[in-house]
């Protein structure tokens, strides 16, 4: 009997040396535009900087200019000279006793007078730092809370008299 083609096995593959190698197959080539899963690349990805991100960016610069406008303008008040003390005796090294704002008020305020000279603007920049922060916020929940509402939370943020007064105020909270 003759057997068929369908009855026929494959040829056996030779053993593999050290010399043969087996190469993996070829991927198909991507589609222009496709990232290497072969999804397309969202526009925002590859785009230049949009109104949107620009207007953000404004409303940023003017949080911090604001914020630092004229720091150290006014007198340091109690509450604020008593943080200012605390943090000129931890950069000393001459503080040993309970932190009145936690670590992160005497660090950071000690952290500013090393980096810069000491006085009422350096009393008050760890807040104005952290306000100015605050103004980005609402940048990076945009694609949760929307585009417009993300610009006019991040300018009532920018522009608040309450903020602003927050963000210039040692101790403030």
């Amino acid at each position: 009997l003759r057997a068929g083609k369908s009855d026929r096995l494959p040829a056996p593959e030779p053993p593999m040396t050290g010399t043969m190698r087996r190469t993996a197959p070829s991927l198909p080539p991507r589609p222009p535009g496709a990232g290497y899963d072969g999804l397309p690349i969202p526009p925002e990805a590859t785009s230049r900087p949009t109104l949107e991100v620009a207007l953000h960016l404004l409303l940023v610069c003017l949080g911090i200019l604001l914020r630092l406008f004229l720091l150290d303008q006014r007198p340091l008040t109690v509450e604020e000279g008593t943080l200012a003390l605390e943090s000129h005796q931890v950069w000393q090294g001459e503080h040993s006793g309970v932190l009145s704002r936690g670590p992160l008020m005497a660090y950071g305020g000690a952290l500013l007078q090393a980096l810069f000279a000491e006085g009422d603007g350096a009393a008050r920049l760890l807040e104005a730092i952290a306000g100015s922060v605050l103004v980005a916020a609402p940048f990076m929940l945009r694609h949760s809370i929307g585009r417009l509402p993300a610009l006019v939370a991040a300018a009532g943020i920018a522009f608040s008299p309450l903020l602003l007064f927050g963000s210039r105020q040692a101790g403030a909270g």
